[in-house]
């Protein structure tokens, strides 16, 4: 029985990360001026307080 709610467990998580959107602001987010935070390749447009 363990092995089983493993395995549920395991499938329903893969499945739950295949699932997963990229991502990405709608239309209204970007003309009221949001910007996403990371955009997936580097960290160029993340801003640090000094």
């Amino acid at each position: 029985m363990k092995i089983i709610s493993s395995l549920l467990l395991a499938l329903f998580s893969f499945v739950t990360v295949l699932s997963a959107g990229d991502n990405a602001l709608s239309k209204s987010e970007k003309s009221d001026g949001w910007k996403l935070l990371f955009n997936g390749k580097n960290l160029n447009d993340w801003k640090i307080d000094k």
